[in-house]
């Protein structure tokens, strides 16, 4: 009988310190740390903007060094980052106007999660809808990074209309993306132990795995021109998710860079990824 209680409290306590693990690893993917970018080199002024559901976007908005500009470019960062003001120089320089926004839970924005990019897919619209208004007979062109990208795809209704879209590292299905994290972190006998997290934050935050597909919204973009890039070495979205979004939109412009992992692309590609971005831009949404 004694030795039934050990094993009953050892199941117990091994069952509550999986519990609250679960929950401490799913609050800290859910909840990044909010990190800010360097300041940008050009000159910006400050932007807020109220989503749908009642978040203070913050951004940055930058007009052009020529003065101005027939394209704004809207930029959107990946998870535990924020506003983009490497992609915002670059731009400025070559005669675009830009906006470069903090997500929900992010940088100076209000929130207090993020959703692998289902939520932040407001704050795309809200964007889209603000860039429209302002500059109405003006081209809109979006780029977005992994999470960032993953909202753009999921905010189609409003993403279809601009004239141009750019995807990074963007994941083919969250099952997949949590899968390739899981296979990174922890040995393949531990991988069930994933579980948990995963659990809490479907449950608390309100996701469904079938609706976290970009693979599935990507066609909806259509007809905006799709550039898909990722990173050779990308263990979380690479190059075999970047062909199943390319499959799944047909005549989207593709690139891989070398020796790339789950990073700022625009960084670690070079002239060589700098030029194709700049020339997909201009053929679609030049600056004038």
């Amino acid at each position: 009988m004694l030795g039934r209680k050990k094993l009953r409290a050892i199941l117990l306590g091994g069952a509550l310190v999986y519990g609250l693990g679960s929950i401490g690893v799913g609050e800290l993917i859910a909840r990044p740390s909010r990190q800010r970018s360097a300041p940008p080199a050009a000159q910006v002024e400050p932007i807020t903007l109220r989503t749908s559901d009642g978040i203070d976007l913050a951004g940055s908005l930058a007009e052009p060094t020529t003065g101005t500009s027939s394209c704004t470019v809207l930029l959107f960062h990946g998870l535990g980052k924020s506003r983009r003001t490497n992609a915002l120089d670059l731009l400025v320089s070559r005669g675009y106007r830009v906006a470069t926004f903090d997500l929900r839970a992010h940088g100076d924005s209000t929130g207090d999660h993020s959703s692998f990019g289902w939520d932040e897919r407001r704050d795309v619209e809200t964007a889209v809808r603000w860039a429209r208004g302002k500059w109405r007979a003006q081209k809109i062109a979006l780029w977005g990074h992994s999470m960032g990208a993953a909202a753009i795809a999921y905010a189609w209704t409003d993403s279809k209309t601009v004239d141009a879209v750019i995807l990074e590292a963007l994941y083919s299905t969250i099952d997949v993306a949590w899968d390739r994290r899981v296979e990174m972190r922890i040995p393949k006998i531990l991988a069930p132990l994933a579980v948990g997290p995963r659990w809490w934050i479907q449950l608390v935050y309100h996701l469904d795995p079938s609706d976290l597909r970009p693979v599935e919204y990507v066609p909806r973009l259509a007809p905006a021109p799709i550039f898909l890039s990722t990173g050779e070495l990308d263990l979380r979205a690479g190059p075999d998710q970047l062909a199943e979004l390319a499959r799944a939109a047909p005549g989207a412009t593709t690139a891989i860079v070398p020796g790339a992992d789950h990073v700022d692309l625009l960084d670690a590609g070079g002239e060589r990824y700098r030029d194709a971005l700049l020339r997909f831009l201009a053929a679609h949404c030049p600056a004038s």
